[in-house]
């Protein structure tokens, strides 16, 4: 219709497979919970979600790791999402900025402290550029930058700080994305 509301309905699969390299531990190699984590193999795993977007507004809702709730193992890990949400409103503003979106999003994690998160998206450039800030209630920050190229590709680098609590042991983490639009559509 004319105030673009469409519902979302997304489903991901991925295939997982972790070991640790025993070579590299510092401490008993011969631990088993060590042996018993490099014994787990590969395993299949999906995540569901579901959104609601207007012109405007967006909310926004996934289960992550689906395979928690159906394979009940010896694997089955605290401090890990069991359910995402997040909520949008776009705000036009002009020619050389042209919307302004402000977010709040909450994770609810298994065994551990709730996550929220507030950040900003600015869109300039005739939204062919953005700039994303989002602080986390975990006292970290995420910053990004994003270009859309011939209305099909979409390149976001984006960086996030780690947590306060683990942050003198590690760096931040920096990720790099590519959309592509393969389907014929008006612009991404």
């Amino acid at each position: 219709n004319d105030r673009g509301q469409l519902l979302h309905f997304g489903l991901s699969a991925a295939v997982e497979n972790s070991s640790l390299p025993i070579g590299d531990v510092n401490g008993d190699q011969n631990d088993p919970s060590l042996l018993n984590y490099n014994s787990r193999g590969a395993h299949m795993d999906a995540d569901f979600g579901i959104a609601y977007t207007s012109n405007k507004l967006s909310m926004q809702a996934a289960v992550p790791t689906i395979r928690n709730y159906i394979v009940k193992d010896i694997y089955n890990t605290v401090d890990r999402a069991i359910f995402y949400s997040a909520v949008s409103y776009k705000i036009a503003l002009g020619e050389e900025f042209n919307s302004l979106e402000p977010k709040l999003c909450y994770t609810m994690v298994k065994g551990n402290d709730d996550i929220w998160d507030a950040g900003l998206d600015l869109k300039c450039a005739h939204n062919l550029a953005s700039i994303q800030a989002i602080y986390h209630s975990t006292k970290s920050f995420t910053v990004g930058l994003g270009i859309n190229l011939q209305s099909r590709i979409q390149m976001l680098a984006m960086y996030t700080t780690e947590a306060s609590t683990i942050r003198k042991y590690t760096d931040g983490n920096l990720s790099l994305n590519l959309k592509v639009a393969l389907f014929s559509r008006k612009s991404l």
